[in-house]
């Protein structure tokens, strides 16, 4: 799951436009948009604050490996320029490492 330890447990399930994180009893939804003609590619996630009466996008980049989905993101809302994870970048640069299940 990468080093984000509160996805640990959790289920990523996607569908075209949007996908949904479950963990236990919680469930968060959020809308996203990819870009796969960048180098890396690229996706926008789109946080609904409702109670705020905004929307907030979260870039990221991602790769596709089989049936191995790694997104990046840091916490700053820039979006990455690779995958690396020098020593400290943990503070506030995120990889979520995800597997397909089997079904």
């Amino acid at each position: 799951m990468g080093d984000v330890a509160e996805y640990t447990g959790s289920v990523w399930t996607f569908t075209e436009k949007e996908f949904t994180i479950t963990k236990g009893k919680a469930e968060t939804k959020l809308a996203y948009a990819l870009d796969p003609t960048t180098k890396p590619k690229q996706i926008d996630l789109l946080i609904d604050l409702r109670e705020l009466n905004k929307k907030l996008k979260q870039e990221a980049i991602y790769k596709l490996e089989g049936d191995r989905l790694t997104i990046c993101y840091f916490d700053f809302w820039n979006r990455p320029s690779d995958f690396g994870m020098p020593k400290g970048t943990a503070v506030s640069k995120r990889l979520v490492v995800l597997e397909r299940q089997k079904k």
